[in-house]
């Protein structure tokens, strides 16, 4: 066990950026994104979310979400965002601590 949690000290915060590629080109990429979000774990939460041209009029999400940072939190992730409807396939793009910025 890491001994800041021995201390009683608050754990870092995590940005993660995941890409989420929708399973076909009539998903409404808002409502997909809704979706995502309702179903997140209780110490995940979406900061921001945009959508990014893959090809021919097909776009995946960037999902920016914010979380402590816990062992095997960021496979939970993928799990839970995998599991929901018209989602074909999720990765884990970036990470960093909260403090600094993804590009």
């Amino acid at each position: 066990m890491d001994s800041r949690h021995l201390k009683g000290e608050k754990m870092s915060k995590l940005l993660v950026r995941v890409k989420v590629f929708p399973d076909g080109v009539e998903v409404n990429l808002d409502d997909l994104t809704q979706k995502i979000a309702d179903k997140l774990l209780p110490d995940i939460s979406v900061r921001s979310t945009r959508k990014e041209p893959i090809a021919f009029g097909i776009f995946a999400l960037i999902i920016d979400t914010t979380m402590d940072e816990k062992e095997n939190l960021t496979d939970e992730l993928e799990k839970t965002i995998s599991e929901v409807d018209h989602v074909s396939q999720v990765e884990v793009i970036g990470m960093s601590n909260l403090s600094t910025t993804l590009k």
